[in-house]
């Protein structure tokens, strides 16, 4: 069976006792090495080299007959699971544990050209319809999960497309701190979607927030962001239609606002709209337009 870190704790890994099971995670060894037959896994990679939670439950200690390559990344091992209740050791723990082999990461992206094609054609659907291949897009949300739990008031989690609607050769924006998405709790929450390059460029994100710390409303913002852009290019509209981009924000108040380069979509006879929910309910909302007509490469 195929255990997944939340089980851990609960019932379902619990009666797993004595069963052949399958976990992803990454290593952890007291000091770097290539291959080991004893080692701690965790669901995500430690702070440092032989760091570990103190949570028992966030552990899970591997022992294998003869040494696994473990390499620096995360791996899925397959073995008998054994819940210990030593209070001094670790739960859970994976006996006779081999590597599960599959596609790496670092092996994926040395393949991309074989991919980028293919996945380009797969993120269309059978019948036509076009799927948004902008899926690493984040949300702006005003976190609000219990009374009792301290939380930011606004937050931009990020989500991730799968492999048909990727290319394997881009590196995001979103990640750079500033540019994607950035949250000031003081402020609110800015991101964007587009063209990443030309939001490395003004920091998006980061803009967009301090213009808010001014005083602007999110829409005028995010207005401002697709005016900074546009003076890298000094307003030539021949240069900036080969792109489209478009930024959206949440100020502490709730209210919320959005630009698009354009006043098109990625559909040129389609206004550039934006998701709103207002925990009442859904609904789409005009994004303001810098340029006010029709652009972007489609």
């Amino acid at each position: 069976m195929r255990l997944s870190w939340r089980d851990l704790g609960k019932p379902r890994a619990d009666k797993a006792h004595g069963k052949t099971v399958e976990v992803t995670g990454f290593p952890v060894t007291v000091l770097p090495t290539p291959t080991a037959d004893h080692f701690l896994m965790m669901a995500e990679p430690g702070c440092c080299q032989g760091c570990v939670p103190n949570n028992p439950l966030a552990v899970i200690e591997v022992i294998a007959d003869e040494p696994l390559k473990i390499g620096n990344g995360s791996v899925r091992v397959s073995g008998t699971l054994c819940v210990e209740s030593d209070p001094d050791g670790w739960r859970y723990q994976i006996h006779g544990a081999e590597l599960v082999p599959g596609l790496s990461r670092r092996a994926l992206l040395a393949a991309s050209p074989l991919f980028c094609v293919p996945a380009t054609a797969m993120a269309q659907a059978t019948d036509g319809t076009a799927v948004d291949a902008h899926s690493h897009a984040g949300n702006l949300i005003r976190a609000s999960y219990s009374s009792r739990i301290a939380l930011l008031d606004v937050a931009t989690p990020m989500r991730q497309g799968g492999l048909s609607v990727v290319c394997l050769c881009i590196v995001g924006d979103s990640p750079i701190i500033g540019a994607g998405c950035f949250v000031d709790n003081e402020v609110g929450a800015a991101g964007s979607t587009g063209k990443g390059e030309e939001n490395i460029k003004i920091s998006g994100g980061h803009t967009i927030i301090e213009m808010m710390r001014q005083g602007k409303p999110p829409k005028d913002a995010c207005l401002e962001a697709c005016a900074r852009i546009a003076r890298h290019y000094k307003n030539d509209k021949k240069k900036l239609g080969t792109f489209h981009i478009y930024f959206y924000a949440l100020n502490k108040d709730g209210v919320h606002g959005a630009a698009s380069l354009w006043r098109n979509g990625y559909e040129p006879k389609k206004q550039a709209m934006y998701a709103v929910h207002d925990g009442t309910e859904s609904k789409l909302t005009e994004c303001a337009s810098y340029f006010d007509e029709v652009g972007g490469d489609q």
